[in-house]
């Protein structure tokens, strides 16, 4: 009598070939189905008066540590490349639920992230109620042409890094200045946003 030993027996290379692209598509759709993460801010400033002239009172230190949507913030951030540079845009606006408007917000445009110098595109906004402060960036000291001094590195998909204004006009009365600083001091504040992409 023949005996007849099957032994190594294996599928067929198409009931593999499925069984890989089944787990690849899986994969795939997975990956598809990811938010992106959320975008977070980490700030505590404060638009003071310094020795600013008139004397005025200094507006209220805000200090954030937030995702996008929470607390009545709205946070964005956005970046662009122009050649061969990263140039970042993140702000934060914070809307009053009981006036319903804004009653705070603070916006860095087109700081470029990988030079020392931010670039002749940078600026910052602060608005506190109805005024609202503008100036140019600096990487160095602040000065009349450039009150703003800001440092951003990225880190992850995100930046780090300092802002201090001196002097930053008002827009609608030039004469009226303000200093942004961490709150109570003359010392640059600390920036910390994630979730930008970078």
């Amino acid at each position: 009598m023949r005996r007849l030993f099957v032994s190594g027996w294996s599928p067929p290379i198409s009931v593999w070939a499925l069984a890989c692209l089944g787990h690849a598509l899986a994969c795939w759709a997975g990956c598809k189905n990811e938010d992106p993460a959320a975008l977070f801010l980490d700030i505590n400033y404060q638009v003071r008066c310094g020795d600013c002239d008139p004397r005025s009172n200094d507006d209220p230190a805000h200090d954030v540590h937030a995702v996008d949507g929470e607390d009545g913030l709205t946070i964005d951030c956005t970046t662009i490349e122009r050649g061969g540079d990263r140039l970042v845009s993140f702000s934060l606006e914070h809307t009053d639920a009981k006036l319903g408007g804004t009653d705070f917000s603070l916006s860095i445009d087109q700081v470029n992230v990988d030079s020392n110098d931010p670039g002749d595109g940078c600026q910052v906004v602060a608005k506190e109620g109805s005024n609202v402060y503008q100036g140019d960036c600096t990487g160095g000291d602040p000065s009349d042409e450039k009150p703003c001094s800001i440092k951003l590195e990225p880190e992850g998909d995100g930046l780090t890094g300092t802002l201090h204004c001196v002097h930053i006009e008002n827009k609608a009365q030039p004469t009226f200045e303000r200093h942004i600083t961490a709150p109570g001091n003359d010392k640059p504040t600390k920036i910390e946003i994630t979730g930008c992409g970078l």
